[in-house]
């Protein structure tokens, strides 16, 4: 028989460290059985980058948001570390003149359609969550691509390692087939 050992991930802080004692009992055919409690296994943390959660895969968007104000793109993501640090949270436009963010909440403007936050992976959730885009009413979008934008999430932690993910939308209603 095998047995695989899988600790629980973020059970153990960066750099901290975990023994963990496992107890073998093998039973035979008649009843006997034996134990062996001389198995440890040692659990050292590592830091992995922080994790932009929720974003549907590449092949499941655009994501198609209603046009009713207020436009919510990044209200069902989430935000995880496993360090205490704090995370540089940074949003990208794909063409700033399509539109902008507003109720940035922690978040500034630093021109060219970028948004940065730096702060708890709560905080940053917060701000995140409650931004709402607001399209240009001046941009010529596409007659099959309404509203269309995409946003480049990066997530960066104190070590540097950092996480990118890629969310596109549509504002447009979800279409409809209609029978004739």
């Amino acid at each position: 028989q095998a047995t695989t050992f899988t600790p629980v991930r973020g059970a153990v802080p960066p750099e901290a460290t975990a023994t963990t004692v496992v107890i073998l009992t093998v039973v035979d055919a008649t009843g006997a059985s034996t134990q062996n409690n001389n198995l440890s296994i040692r659990i050292t943390g590592v830091n992995n980058a922080p994790q932009i959660l929720n974003v549907p895969p590449i092949a499941e968007q655009p994501l198609l948001i209603p046009p009713a104000a207020p436009i919510r793109p990044f209200a069902d993501l989430g935000l995880s570390s496993d360090d205490t640090n704090s995370v540089l949270f940074t949003i990208q436009l794909d063409n700033p003149a399509k539109g902008a963010l507003e109720n940035l909440g922690g978040f500034t403007a630093g021109g060219g359609g970028v948004y940065t936050m730096t702060g708890s992976t709560n905080a940053i959730l917060g701000s995140l969550t409650n931004l709402a885009y607001v399209l240009d009413p001046d941009y010529l979008f596409p007659m099959d691509d309404p509203g269309g934008t995409t946003f480049t999430l990066s997530a960066r932690d104190a070590s540097l390692l950092t996480s990118t993910r890629t969310l596109a939308i549509q504002v447009q209603l979800t279409p409809r087939t209609h029978l004739v």
